[in-house]
């Protein structure tokens, strides 16, 4: 097996005619944003959670 990394234009119909063509003929997509599933994950998680606000200048912050 090889793989193969390619920058194209998602929108280009063209491009993804000949996709749709390649997974047709066993070819499977990996998704390689860059960034780590994990790291997004707990930064997803973590939106979820509460928060509090926080006075800066009680920290010696001013904006």
């Amino acid at each position: 097996m090889a793989t193969i990394t390619l920058d194209y234009d998602a929108r280009n119909v063209s491009i993804r005619k000949a996709f749709e063509l390649l997974f047709t003929l066993g070819v499977r997509a990996k998704n390689s944003v860059g960034y780590d599933t994990a790291f997004v994950s707990k930064i997803k998680n973590a939106e979820k959670e509460p928060s509090k606000k926080l006075n800066l200048t009680d920290y010696g912050i001013s904006i």
